[in-house]
């Protein structure tokens, strides 16, 4: 029997990772969002069953996907899935490449096209997203979104809650801090501290701003 699976979240992204659990077999039992407007209407072929209210009908030892692209919104949802004794699946697209060596913990999705090489260890609820590429020896945190395109070169880290936006490259060796935002297409050559927006190439900061959690 295939795995079951409930959804937290409706939209782009949900839709994306919908694809991928149809394309491994995943019975999806419904969809959860606290937009009410959603409540008891299809979205992308799936109910939308309610809102966080709802977590409390659903059975313990339940399975989860965080279908929600913001790394505050999966930190949020995976505290109260968690405190309803909720597990969290795993989702890897089949048309992705890595290495036996890699660790990929609970609640990512791995999307289309990427490859990961040795020795690469994955957070929690962390997005691989289309076509990212991460080298050899990399760390990347809980709560991290790899956006489409991006290339992570050897030995990089990338701490909890960043975004490392569309396009952009990590040096190897570089240590990316918390809940920082990589702009699009940025370059980066050297470490970025906490809390830090990035933009450019050579990346620069372009601000910094206290941490929000």
């Amino acid at each position: 029997m295939s795995e079951a699976i409930y959804f937290f979240g409706s939209g782009g992204h949900a839709k994306v990772i919908i694809d991928i659990a149809n394309r491994l077999d995943k019975h999806i039992l419904g969809l959860l969002d606290d937009n009410q407007t959603l409540w008891g209407t299809q979205f992308y072929r799936q109910e939308v069953l309610g809102g966080s209210e709802f977590v409390n009908t659903i059975a313990k030892d339940a399975s989860f996907i965080i279908s929600i692209g913001s790394n505050l919104m999966r930190m949020k949802f995976d505290t109260l899935l968690k405190n309803h004794g909720h597990s969290f699946a795993t989702l890897i697209h089949p048309e992705s490449t890595f290495s036996p060596t890699v660790t990929i913990k609970e609640g990512t999705v791995v999307m289309a096209g990427t490859v990961i090489n040795s020795d690469v260890l994955i957070g929690r609820h962390c997005i691989i997203n289309t076509q990212a590429s991460i080298d050899h020896d990399c760390i990347i945190d809980n709560f991290v979104h790899i956006a489409p395109g991006v290339t992570i070169c050897g030995s990089v880290s990338v701490a909890e809650g960043t975004i490392i936006g569309a396009g952009s490259t990590i040096i190897p060796g570089v240590q990316i801090g918390k809940n920082c935002i990589i702009g699009a297409g940025s370059i980066i050559l050297n470490d970025i501290p906490d809390n830090c927006t990035v933009i450019g190439n050579p990346g620069k900061i372009l601000n910094r701003v206290k941490n929000e959690k």
